[in-house]
């Protein structure tokens, strides 16, 4: 007979009024669901309004992201979040990074793969380029047909590159 598993959250992860989930426990819940649909997950963060748990769900996929994806992606997780955070009232938004996106966290950087993206360095110079490769310690932006290696450290702010 198989064996089902259910995960709570503790009650600390459960936001109330004002106060954010643990993030980053929601997101490592989420991506595999989200990888098995073909897509990456990007962002996910979770507020407790007024009873209600809005959370927010960023996807992509190299190609783009469609409003049947984001559909798809939220009839999907939504009964997760349901078991997950013992809440039957939640508001779930699900939107593709957007031109412009600003990365927030070095682990966005290999879901980026392929794309291009400017990079502002130490010294405040915006590099434009296309995204070759992302790693734990960095990243490799070819500009104008050469390979630039920069580490984690060495950016100040990234963003993709919609022109």
């Amino acid at each position: 007979m198989p064996c089902i598993r259910l995960f709570f959250l503790p009650d600390s992860l459960v936001p109330n009024e004002g106060q954010h989930m643990d993030d980053a426990h929601l997101t490592a819940e989420l991506s595999p669901v989200v990888e098995g649909l073909g897509l990456a997950l990007v962002e996910c963060r979770a507020q407790g309004v007024r009873g209600v748990l809005h959370v927010h769900v960023v996807v992509h996929r190299l190609g783009g992201v469609s409003i049947d994806d984001c559909a798809e992606v939220h009839r999907t997780i939504v009964p997760r979040l349901e078991l997950l955070t013992g809440h039957r009232d939640i508001n779930v938004e699900v939107s593709s990074p957007g031109i412009s996106r600003k990365l927030k966290e070095n682990r966005e950087f290999p879901i980026f793969v392929g794309m291009k993206m400017k990079v502002m360095d130490m010294a405040n110079e915006w590099k434009y380029g296309l995204l070759e490769s992302a790693d734990d310690e960095g990243i490799v932006l070819n500009v104008d047909g050469t390979n630039e290696r920069l580490a984690y450290p060495e950016i100040r702010a990234a963003r993709l590159d919609d022109t």
